[in-house]
């Protein structure tokens, strides 16, 4: 029986209940504290409910089943930080990292003083010039030698000056401008490159190729003034670089002339050599045939006489 129910039966059956009566207290039936006014006999209950709690309670029922896993709290506060741990051993040294960029170039430092002139140097003693190198006799300026771009030029700062080159005390070629225009220039000799170690597709010259030479038109000229030497000015022979250009374009050469172009300008009759050449042997050839066939006619006329 639940002490509730036990409280009710008890009020029913006229069980003792200690109540306070004014300042006193004594045991009241039931049944008379139902008289009472509910606060003295709810006091009433109470006080005996109290004292006999143990012979109340009923024996311990069966444990009931585990109920549901209720639903995971909030996570806690963060505590406080622990103390710092002990430092570490060092560890093994990485690799070294790839290079970084070239900082901003520093400022130019001051000028260092001058050092002692050097001893002179001879100027043929080996090595590369960087400047033009100058010629002078008695202190007065004869020529220099320079180079520039894909040139290299030997030049002379008077026009009555002479270029010789010498080999011991011999001179191997002489150019001699003192005529003023263009110079004249003596040698030994002049060769042209002709070993057959040098040379490919060789064939014999056609005889329509010699033939060219009987086309070169030979001509009687003066040279305008400032061309060539004085002494060779007038009654010239010779070929127009432009007309031999058109039959026989090797032999000619050609010069970047402001205003032309690039135009004939010279002709190299050394390379005219092989053409005649080959138009003796031709010419010679003929010849033969002609004085066989001339003995024949000879022998001829001598049966019949």
């Amino acid at each position: 029986m639940r002490i509730d129910q036990y409280e009710q039966s008890a009020l029913n059956d006229g069980a003792l209940f200690p109540a306070a009566l004014g300042s006193q207290t004594r045991n009241v039936p039931g049944t008379e504290l139902k008289s009472f006014t509910s606060d003295t006999a709810a006091s009433a209950v109470e006080s005996y409910v109290a004292q006999h709690k143990e012979e109340l309670r009923g024996p311990q029922g069966i444990q009931g089943m585990k109920g549901d896993k209720g639903d995971k709290g909030d996570t806690g506060a963060t505590g406080p930080q622990g103390p710092q741990g002990y430092t570490g051993p060092q560890g093994p040294k990485g690799d070294t990292g790839a290079t970084g960029a070239q900082g901003p170039r520093g400022y130019t430092g001051a000028t260092g003083a001058t050092g002692p002139q050097g001893p002179s140097g001879s100027p043929w003693g080996g090595g590369t010039f960087t400047a033009n190198v100058l010629f002078s006799y008695n202190h007065v300026a004869k020529g220099e030698i320079h180079g520039g771009g894909d040139s290299f030029e030997v030049s002379s700062s008077r026009d009555d000056t002479r270029l010789l080159l010498m080999t011991g005390n011999n001179r191997t070629c002489d150019v001699n401008n003192r005529s003023g225009g263009w110079p004249t220039m003596c040698a030994g000799s002049f060769n042209t490159v002709s070993s057959k170690r040098y040379k490919e597709n060789i064939v014999d010259m056609y005889e329509e190729e010699a033939d060219k030479i009987l086309k070169i038109r030979v001509k009687k000229f003066d040279y305008k003034d400032d061309v060539i030497g004085t002494s060779q000015k007038d009654g010239v022979h010779g070929a127009i670089a432009e007309e031999v250009a058109e039959i026989i374009p090797e032999v000619v050469g050609y010069r970047d002339i402001e205003g032309l172009g690039h135009v004939p300008d010279n002709i190299d009759y050394s390379k005219f050599t092989p053409y005649l050449i080959k138009k003796v042997q031709m010419q010679q050839k003929e010849i033969d045939a002609l004085k066989a066939r001339l003995d024949e006619l000879e022998k001829a006329v001598q049966k019949g006489g």
